[in-house]
């Protein structure tokens, strides 16, 4: 049995304006963040991930 190998790994952070802006207790909130991650395998599989890039979020 031949095993999936990682040949890459992409990291993007990526921005998106809000059409309406939002309020909390602490901060109005104009745009959200997220962490994109990519993984290729040599396969042509690809696998993607993401996350806010927040950390009161996380």
């Amino acid at each position: 049995m031949n095993k999936m190998k990682i040949t890459d790994v992409k990291v993007n952070r990526r921005r998106v304006k809000l059409h309406t802006p939002f309020k909390t207790a602490l901060r109005t909130v104009t745009e959200i963040e997220s962490i994109d991650v990519y993984i290729h395998t040599d396969e042509g599989v690809i696998g993607k991930g993401a996350a806010a890039a927040t950390p009161v979020i996380t």
